[in-house]
């Protein structure tokens, strides 16, 4: 059974891929030995991060009969203990959080989407009294504070921040049941210290949305004709102005330093340099 606290959408992505994986084991599939472990070490390991303690201590036990050489029909029993095990989670996470349609996810989503707008509307024009608090407000509306780019400070390279920025939409689209994948270019651009943190939060926030946002499932991407897996491409310059970068993702651009570019020259020139990993739903 679900445990009280857990992400429900994690669960229902482990629940997912759990009974997929175990149409595999109870198929003939089972009797490639390598296949098997490496599957049940991945069951096993999804059920401990979600606190599914019986469906771990199951799926080890079958892990033991494999290692210490049981026959055939003693796997094929403690499969089927694992598998009830799993049949039992299933409905208990039906109980507590039935299935959505995607019919009720888009409506949900649009609803967001439509609430977001009306407050960043309500909040630009109040952000001249906000004070000190202005940079965090300038961020929750997707505003770009005036950071401008302080040569004289050590500068980090801009693909050292890439890794952080591509886990968080990795993960985010895990736990949504959909397939991203990340490329940048950056010509070899720096930071200057005093932006890095800002600059990296901005952009985790921005994929985490828009994976949230722009990104349908891969059946509705399917569905509409698209590849399943959403693409965000990031876009990082100097100029002489200041730092510019752009956001794409499913014909929405997201621009930070300096203000909003034109829509055509918000790519920078120069080859990319990709990063692409994909989740699968």
């Amino acid at each position: 059974m679900p445990q009280i606290g857990d992400d429900l959408t994690e669960a229902r992505d482990f629940m997912t891929w759990t009974m997929d994986a175990m149409d595999v084991l109870l198929s003939d599939a089972r009797l490639n030995v390598e296949l098997a472990q490496s599957t049940l070490r991945d069951i096993k390991i999804d059920a401990k991060t979600l606190h599914a303690k019986g469906i771990s201590r199951a799926t080890q036990s079958v892990l033991d009969c494999y290692e210490t050489g049981c026959s055939q029909p003693k796997i094929d029993g403690r499969l089927m203990s694992l598998y009830k095990l799993v049949i039992q989670y299933s409905e208990g996470l039906d109980e507590i959080a039935p299935v959505v349609t995607e019919e009720a996810l888009a409506s949900e989503q649009d609803t967001l989407e439509a609430r977001y707008e009306t407050a960043r509307e309500t909040l630009i024009p109040l952000l001249k009294f906000a004070g000190d608090t202005a940079p965090a407000l300038q961020r929750l509306a997707g505003l770009s504070p005036d950071l401008p780019n302080k040569v004289s400070e050590p500068q980090i390279s801009f693909e050292s921040l890439m890794p952080d920025v591509t886990n968080s939409a990795l993960r985010t689209a895990r736990t949504q049941g959909k397939s991203v994948s990340v490329s940048y270019a950056a010509d070899g651009l720096s930071v200057a210290n005093s932006q890095v943190e800002m600059v990296r939060g901005q952009l985790e926030d921005i994929v985490t949305r828009l994976v949230k946002t722009r990104i349908a499932s891969p059946n509705r991407r399917a569905a509409e004709g698209l590849p399943r897996g959403g693409h965000i491409d990031i876009s990082a310059t100097n100029t002489p102005e200041g730092l510019d970068i752009s956001v794409q993702c499913d014909g929405e651009t997201v621009a930070l330093f300096p203000e909003p570019a034109k829509p055509e020259t918000q790519i920078a020139d120069g080859g990319f340099i990709d990063m692409d990993m994909e989740i699968g739903a």
